[in-house]
């Protein structure tokens, strides 16, 4: 079976898995109100401290983040249900690389975490973000990229705890809140003391973010596109890391008989 097929069925079945936790309606009846009023509340707490300016300013990186933290919770968590749920042996005895499909069966969670991202920023344009349909496109575009880069950090993740698979929501959160703290989402990354910003731009979101604030406001593309590519190079290291990490955990389990137990 061709590579591309292979993830391609990975895909497909995540979608399954995916309505298995959020029936469509059940979906848009719990978790867009969850994101609009989480994008609210941030809203009113950023009001309340800095004004509009603020408001704007914390909403569009609320939106970036929301597409990380989403994509990190579900990714990190389900690929280590393919554990408990015995099918990582045969995973390996099929004539597929287990790996292709550890990595393609998480893509709708990805779909989820950027859709999310999406309704935060439709959320930051009804309370006064100046959005052409240019720079919708443009925004759309980048949380994209920020959400490939996620995608590529929660698969690493998720391989990392395939070996500790009851710390598997601790990890993603507190990655997750980490990046939140210094990735530049309420406070500018060069009001940060060194060396979280050099820290922050090492990880997804910080070098996404700083796009998406220069697109909505003077939208140069010297500035922009570098840091578009600095995302894409950043969540290219991450996926290699995940793929290497996937590799040794299979490596090392078949040696010791221990790939539905650990």
């Amino acid at each position: 079976m061709g590579s591309a097929r292979v993830l391609g069925r990975a895909a497909y079945l995540s979608i399954y898995e995916f309505f298995g936790f959020y029936a469509p309606l059940a979906w848009l009846v719990a978790w867009v109100p969850r994101v609009v009023f989480e994008a609210l509340f941030f809203a009113l707490v950023a009001q309340f401290v800095g004004g509009h300016q603020q408001l704007l300013f914390s909403l569009v990186g609320l939106a970036a983040y929301r597409t990380l933290q989403t994509t990190l919770t579900f990714t990190t968590a389900s690929v280590s249900w393919e554990l408990f749920a015995g099918t990582i042996p045969l995973l390996v005895g099929s004539p597929s690389d287990p790996v292709l499909v550890l990595t393609g069966r998480n893509l709708s969670w990805a779909v989820n975490g950027l859709i999310t991202g999406v309704l935060t920023i439709v959320v930051a344009a009804t309370l006064g973000l100046a959005l052409t349909p240019a720079s919708f496109l443009g925004v759309a575009g980048v949380l994209a990229v920020i959400e490939l880069s996620s995608y590529a950090l929660g698969l690493f993740l998720g391989s990392v705890v395939l070996r500790f698979p009851g710390y598997r929501n601790m990890t993603s959160s507190l990655i997750g809140f980490t990046l939140f703290a210094i990735s530049g989402v309420n406070i500018p990354l060069a009001a940060l003391p060194d060396p979280l910003p050099s820290v922050a731009l090492a990880a997804p979101l910080a070098n996404g973010l700083l796009a998406l604030r220069e697109i909505l406001g003077a939208a140069d593309p010297a500035v922009f596109v570098p840091l578009i590519g600095r995302e894409l190079v950043v969540g290219t290291v991450y996926l290699g890391l995940a793929l290497l990490s996937f590799r040794v955990f299979l490596y090392r389990a078949r040696l010791r008989g221990t790939l539905d137990y650990h």
